[in-house]
């Protein structure tokens, strides 16, 4: 017969616990994700992206401008389109003009 969960768990995180006092929680969340529910709980519709290629011969550079309700909102950089707008998504959402527009 074993001891339960919880027990478990106890255990464990003792044996753990030197290891994992440094570890910061984890937002599973991207950028982009968690700028589009924010708009949408806000009814302020949905983020657009504008992806310019900046690259040169065979090196990839992109940047990515954040659009909401025609006000750029951030400017992102990186090596792929993703990248680039997930950037641009960061910075939207620490931006003052999103929060002037969210009551």
């Amino acid at each position: 017969q074993d001891a339960g969960w919880e027990t478990a768990k106890q255990v464990t995180l003792n044996a753990w616990k030197d290891m994992l006092k440094d570890v910061k929680p984890v937002n599973l969340r991207d950028a982009k994700s968690e700028l589009q529910e924010l708009t949408q709980a806000h009814a302020l519709g949905l983020p657009e992206y504008r992806v310019t290629d900046l690259g040169l011969n065979q090196v990839p550079r992109f940047q990515a401008e954040c659009f909401l309700q025609n006000k750029v909102l951030g400017v992102g950089m990186g090596e792929r389109k993703k990248s680039a707008e997930l950037d641009a998504a960061q910075v939207a959402l620490e931006s003052t003009v999103l929060k002037k527009l969210i009551p």
